[in-house]
């Protein structure tokens, strides 16, 4: 039996301008050396220049993971355009390519990229302390999450369900996604919707690190601490009868007017035997949803109908 993926809405803020990609159409290297880069250059520096909390001698500045060796640096600006956060500028006053901490979320582009966009190889990487390992955990695609040990956002969705059987006949998955593209998310924001989801009484995924974060699944309320931690991404995981899932985008409808983020809402059912769903899409039509079917997961290599031999889906 496959399991099917509704896309049925997205709240979204207005992205900068500057946060926008520019570079769909070449490569990195063709970038770095093209006039988009100019334009990419002004619109992050006009963002990160403002009071940055960083390497400028304040208290954020032992916090950061992500150093650049004011020594190497040449304030070459390429930097900047790669950081997906807009947490790099050059500093008038010293000069250098610097780091804003508090909207950086330690996701390593810089550093991935650095044989490409710094010629002197200033940046380097040190270990940061709870809570803001958090940024690292959420945001490196290469990191692993202690909870799950999933690198990326820390889980397998329900796109694996024909394996984990997560969501059962007359269920649906209900997947919020927080922070994508280039605008990321923070935790006090992303409360307020988890917040919300318990109000209506969802079962949140156990295997979901966000899920370990939540202090108390009964109201929705994370741990205190990460609350102001920024990350580039984050995926709330929950299910619900098939029966209550207006219930829960309406409660997330509303909530998504009060937050400083995009988030974009997914609702996965199960298929009939014919590879068919038609509960859960008239429930959506009825209640004034448009809806796009976006996935369907097909067995993962096994068997879904025992009537045909060697049949695989």
């Amino acid at each position: 039996m496959s399991i099917q993926s509704v896309l049925v809405g997205t709240a979204k803020t207005e992205i900068p301008a500057g946060m926008r990609s520019t570079s769909q159409a070449m490569n990195r290297r063709d970038f770095l050396t093209s006039s988009a880069l100019t334009a990419a250059l002004a619109a992050a520096q006009s963002r990160g220049a403002p009071a940055p909390r960083g390497q400028a001698g304040t208290a954020a500045s032992s916090r950061g993971g992500m150093h650049i060796d004011r020594e190497k640096c040449v304030a070459c600006g390429n930097c900047i355009a790669v950081c997906p956060m807009g947490a790099i500028y050059v500093d008038p006053a010293i000069k250098r390519s610097t780091i804003n901490y508090d909207e950086c979320v330690e996701c390593s582009t810089c550093l991935r990229n650095m044989s490409i966009v710094c010629p002197v190889a200033a940046f380097s990487l040190e270990d940061v302390a709870w809570p803001r390992s958090v940024r690292r955990e959420f945001s490196n695609p290469r990191n692993g999450h202690p909870s799950t040990g999933v690198t990326g956002r820390g889980t397998e969705e329900v796109k694996t369900n024909d394996v984990t059987n997560r969501i059962k006949v007359g269920e649906a998955g209900c997947v919020i996604e927080f922070g994508r593209p280039g605008v990321g998310a923070r935790f006090r924001d992303i409360q307020k919707v988890t917040m919300a989801l318990a109000q209506v009484h969802v079962q949140f995924e156990k295997e979901n690190p966000l899920t370990f974060l939540i202090a108390d699944q009964s109201t929705g309320i994370l741990r205190p601490e990460v609350l102001n931690e920024k990350v580039m991404s984050a995926i709330a995981e929950t299910k619900t009868r098939i029966e209550r899932v207006p219930e829960v985008l309406d409660a997330v409808d509303r909530v998504s007017r009060e937050i400083d983020t995009v988030l974009a809402v997914a609702v996965s059912t199960r298929c009939d035997e014919d590879g068919e769903e038609k509960v859960l899409s008239a429930l959506l039509e009825e209640h004034g949803y448009s809806r796009k079917r976006a996935k369907t997961n097909l067995g993962l290599g096994r068997a879904t109908n025992t009537g045909m031999k060697g049949d695989r889906a």
